[in-house]
């Protein structure tokens, strides 16, 4: 509507000449048209880019098939939202006959509406991303910066027919690694159980000290054996990732103990076993009691992980569960690096490298690998930090779709609120004459009109506030940490959207009290 609202003249010049409503209705569907048909234009370039680069998850079919249906929704509303600006464009030509002029109050609501939709998208895209933000940057507990991770599992990857075995080189690859000194690579590190895989999972039963004297766990005593998370780290990975724990213990080769398992305890675990002060825990381990995505050689049944006692060095202050997930108990089992285990797991290697020396780092990595004849299509590279964040890949995606919507409508909506307050204060000219001849400073006729206009947009934020407030609260059931926004993030939205329109009233009105009041009252011919 915002379109039109300074065309009442060349609508009643097209009435004057004999334009029927139809014909109104054609002419006024040109100044929309393109825009619409710009802006689907657009977004197929955008899908396309997108999915030429990859960037679409799943079926982009299936996205192209949503798209379709978007496309046509909007068009038909397009369509049907002609029926307003023609009935209101009749309405004030016919009050122009009357006198009257009740124009820019009876298109308050339609400022109302504006700022609505401009508060409600920020709301949404803003949490969204706050949301991710805080799963992909938050500080988990370890160093993730400045960190390659080559893949060395047994799953084949996404996309590929076969995954290079690397077991032959698996414990040769870090000391190659650190020979590549000159490309900005200070140090590797074979991670046979790679604690930050989300795929492979071993689950162990511990017991109390009561059961484990007992020497058998009955029927009645099942309950009492908790599932944990096993996972194995060497020792050197506790300085290599700085893996914080909350009193500074560490694992440590010097401190091993015969029969005994040197482990840290999440919180998780820490709360599942009732401790508060991790050396006081008196646990055994019992046997394997589950498994994920696990292959075995040997006899794993009379493990080194079996019925041993534990010694808990403190509690690891790290987060490696999916946000989408409760955080598990779990323990990391400290191991020498060369450790032999019946788990068939080459996870990863990693290699840490000099601050800005990533593609040199890179580069260096898959020279040692062709030397070891590994197809080059076969080589999965990323930084700890792109695998922890692809975990959120769909996300993401979405999340940045959203911003983008919410980025073109925002600049929409402004220039909306813009005509529009263009407009209202255009038709306020005349009162703002009167009142300067009355001698009204510049303050006695600024204050009434921008105290009129933040009403408005106060009144589209409390409006958008409960329906957006709705739609992230459902968001965020998908994940189990997080917080949904609450009034604060709308409060900053609004105060964003005032001060905008606090300058356009500004200008508008200085403007307006700068023109002569003779000119201004002057009877128009």
């Amino acid at each position: 509507m915002s379109i039109y609202l300074g065309r009442t003249r060349e609508y009643t010049l097209r009435r004057s000449l004999g334009a029927s409503d139809g014909q109104n209705a054609c002419w006024m569907l040109t100044g929309v048209a393109p825009v619409v048909l710009s802006g689907l234009l657009l977004a197929v370039i955008g899908i396309e880019w997108l999915r030429y680069s990859g960037g679409v998850p799943g079926d982009a079919d299936f996205l192209y098939t949503v798209f379709a249906w978007v496309a046509g929704g909007v068009v038909v509303l397009c369509l049907l939202a002609m029926v307003y600006p023609v009935w209101k464009m009749r309405c004030v030509y016919h009050r122009s006959f009357l006198g009257q002029d009740g124009a820019g109050s009876s298109h308050s609501w339609l400022l109302v509406v504006q700022c609505f939709a401009c508060a409600f998208l920020l709301f949404l895209s803003l949490g969204m991303h706050r949301q991710l933000a805080d799963m992909i940057y938050s500080d988990l507990g370890f160093d993730r910066e400045n960190i390659l991770r080559l893949y060395t599992g047994w799953r084949v990857a996404e996309g590929a027919d076969e995954n290079y075995n690397y077991e032959s080189i698996f414990n040769d690859l870090p000391q190659e690694f650190r020979k590549e000194s000159g490309a900005g690579i200070t140090d590797a590190i074979a991670m046979r159980s790679d604690i930050f895989n989300r795929v492979t999972t071993n689950y162990i039963g511990v017991i109390p000290e009561a059961l484990w004297l007992q020497g058998n766990v009955g029927k009645d005593e099942v309950d009492a054996v908790k599932d944990i998370v096993y996972m194995e780290i060497p020792y050197r990975a506790m300085d290599f990732f700085h893996i914080r724990t909350v009193h500074g213990g560490t694992l440590s080769v010097e401190t091993e103990q015969p029969g005994r398992l040197q482990v840290l305890f999440n919180r998780a675990a820490m709360q599942e076993f009732g401790l508060t002060y991790p050396k006081q825990a008196k646990l055994y381990t019992w046997m394997m009691t589950g498994h994920e995505y696990m292959a075995y050689q040997g006899d794993y049944v009379h493990g080194h992980y079996i019925r041993q006692a534990l010694s808990v060095e403190d509690e690891a202050d790290i987060y490696l569960n999916d946000f989408r997930q409760q955080e598990r108990p779990l323990m990391l089992v400290g191991v020498p690096e060369n450790h032999e285990c019946p788990f068939v797991e080459l996870d990863a290697v990693y290699v840490r490298y000099a601050p800005g020396r990533r593609e040199d780092a890179e580069a260096a990595m898959r020279r040692v690998l062709q030397k070891f004849d590994v197809p080059e299509e076969q080589i999965y590279i990323s930084t700890l930090n792109e695998y922890i964040s692809g975990n959120y890949k769909e996300e993401t995606y979405y999340a940045n779709l959203l911003s983008a919507l919410t980025v073109f409508s925002v600049l929409i909506t402004f220039s909306g609120v813009f005509s529009m307050l263009l407009y209202s204060l255009r038709l306020r000219r005349r009162s703002m004459a009167i009142r300067r001849v009355m001698g009204a400073g510049f303050r006695d006729v600024f204050r009434p009109q921008l105290r009129s206009y933040l009403l408005y947009v106060v009144a589209g934020g409390v409006l958008a506030y409960f329906p957006a407030a709705l739609l992230m609260h459902k968001w965020m059931e998908y994940f189990h940490y997080g917080e949904t926004p609450g009034v604060g993030l709308m409060a900053v939205i609004v105060c964003g959207i005032c001060v905008v329109v606090s300058l356009i009233v500004y200008g508008q009105v200085r403007r307006c009290m700068n023109d002569k009041p003779v000119e201004v009252l002057r009877p128009e011919s």
